[in-house]
């Protein structure tokens, strides 16, 4: 063959070559886009699948098409990576290329970053794509134009750090209020009064506390005399108080402080105050209260103490108003003469004595030993009421105007036993006591159940309106009721029933006004004068 013709030849041999060749590339290329392609559509459908699995799982079209992803690592943290995606020979294309909604399975949680948040969605399922070929070739696609959803592990929960501990704060104990101040026997006046660091002597808070303020004072007895220095306030009382279950007690042995008058634990003439659960003995005059010659305190409050051995009133309080004395204990008190009773009211505006004790106050010296419960000398619109009182030798309850105007003093369902009178009201010093309403009481085994006094001569002893009803004498040695002023006007005896023994008088006039005087609706033990006796009257017998 000619030299020209085989290059001929040879040239369309090679175009034949070539075309054979670029036509295979082509076929082969084709195959391989077309299965990539039809793998990334069943990739989407399974993403849609899941996501329709879950409504809450909403991925916005414009979040699927970033391919990034948040993953969360064993320590909760998140970093973002590129999807990548594994390309199978072509050969398997139509085993293994079809992904449906049984592909997906189980997982603990997907993750997919939405722009600048990572949302993470529990899950029930793991989404598995079968690769469409089984090509070694790992292809790694645009971000934009990949998306892929991955298993997660369960993050690792951590412990936090425990807070530091903040200071140690004193806290209040049962039956304690917030913020008290504290005394006790092994304390330093020079402490902060708190609990763990109180102060040593009850004069020290008396010093410091302000209105609202509470003090505890533990046991022990204290060797002082206490006068307060400050006020409270309405509605923000200072309050004195034995700490819960301990026994305090004030000695005033060998404390004399020299004026006669006054009291161990002195109020001061101080306002709003309330003094709880103490004991007062020994002393040198009154035990607990104010005493001044005018202008004394107002609002204050005894509750739960008692008092022993003072030589004038266990408590007393004169010129003041709005005073309560409720549920306290006096006993041996009055021992020196011309000092007083062991309850004082004098001059006293609005005032309640109920729920106490007074008992054993004697007169072994003579002149000592007074009255139990004395409301007198200006004392008005009070109530003496629920009090027990024996073994007086004086008068368990008076009323006296004295000098002044007394006047709407209620005295009722009160005990008194073994005491010389029962009860008594009186005008001493031309005085006016009026509108006196004693009731429902009980008068045992005393010289005189109840007496209308007139005594001290060369003073009129003007009254009106003293009502005696409805109270029950027994054991009356002298009289059960004695009359004995003549200045006293609209007197009621009625509905009481009077007994004792056989020398007893039940009605005795000596001075009093049957004029002025209404017997009516009692109950006798014996016959008496009838004209004493009432247009109403039985006997027992």
């Amino acid at each position: 063959m000619k030299k020209g013709n085989k290059k001929v030849l040879w040239s369309i041999i090679s175009v034949l070559v070539l075309l054979t060749i670029a036509g295979t590339v082509y076929a082969y290329t084709e195959s391989r886009d077309f299965a990539s392609r039809k793998a990334e559509d069943q990739t989407n459908k399974a993403t849609q699948n899941l996501t329709e699995t879950d409504d809450s799982f909403d991925v916005a079209s414009k979040d699927i098409g970033t391919g990034t992803i948040a993953k969360v690592d064993q320590e909760g943290s998140s970093e973002e990576k590129n999807s990548t995606e594994e390309k199978a020979p072509a050969n398997e294309e139509e085993d293994k290329a079809s992904t449906t909604k049984d592909d997906v399975k189980t997982s603990d949680k997907v993750t997919v970053s939405r722009e600048d948040n990572t949302t993470t969605k529990p899950a029930t399922q793991t989404t598995t794509t079968k690769p469409a070929t089984s090509s070694t070739t790992t292809t790694t696609k645009p971000v934009s134009e990949s998306t892929s959803v991955t298993t997660q592990t369960e993050p690792k929960t951590e412990t936090p750090e425990p807070a530091p501990a903040p200071a140690p704060v004193e806290e209040p104990k049962a039956n304690t209020v917030a913020g008290a101040f504290f005394v006790s026997k092994s304390g330093n006046d020079a402490n902060p009064g708190t609990e763990s660091a109180p102060w040593k002597t009850i004069q020290k808070a008396a010093n410091t506390l302000q209105a609202g303020q509470t003090v505890y004072i533990k046991a022990g007895t204290y060797n002082e005399r206490v006068v307060l220095k400050n006020s409270g306030s309405s509605g923000n009382y200072i309050t004195y108080t034995n700490y819960p279950g301990d026994t305090v007690v004030i000695d005033g042995a060998g404390i004399d402080w020299g004026y006669s008058w006054g009291t161990l634990f002195n109020v001061n003439s101080r306002h709003y105050i309330k003094i709880n659960g103490l004991r007062v003995v020994n002393s040198r005059w009154g035990g607990i209260g104010s005493q001044p010659d005018n202008n004394g305190s107002q609002n204050v409050i005894v509750t739960n103490c008692s008092t022993y051995n003072t030589k004038a009133s266990g408590i007393a309080f004169y010129h003041a108003a709005n005073i309560t004395v409720d549920g306290n204990s006096i006993e041996k008190a009055c021992t020196a003469i011309g000092s007083q009773e062991a309850i004082s009211i004098s001059n006293v505006a609005t005032f309640t004595i109920r729920n106490n004790k007074v008992f054993n106050i004697t007169n072994s010296t003579q002149g000592a030993g007074g009255e139990a419960i004395d409301a007198k000398n200006g004392s008005s619109n009070g109530k003496i009421y629920n009090n027990t009182i024996h073994d007086i030798a004086k008068i368990g309850i008076y009323i006296d105007a004295y000098s002044k105007t007394s006047s709407n003093i209620e005295v009722y369902g009160n005990n008194i036993y073994n005491c010389g009178q029962g009860i008594a009201v009186a005008t001493e010093k031309s005085g006016l006591l009026r509108n006196v309403n004693i009731h429902n009481n009980s008068i045992k085994n005393c010289s005189t159940g109840y007496a209308v006094g007139g005594w001290s001569s060369g003073y009129s002893h003007d009254m009106d309106t003293i009502k005696f009803n409805a109270n029950t004498l027994t054991g009356i040695t002298s009289r059960g009721v004695y009359l004995n002023n003549p200045d006293a006007k609209n007197v009621y005896i009625t509905n009481n029933k009077i007994s004792g023994s056989s020398s007893m008088i039940p009605i005795h006039l000596n001075g009093g006004l049957l004029s002025e005087t209404t017997i009516d609706g009692n109950i006798f033990d014996r016959t008496i004068d009838l004209a004493l006796a009432g247009s109403n009257y039985t006997f027992l017998n």
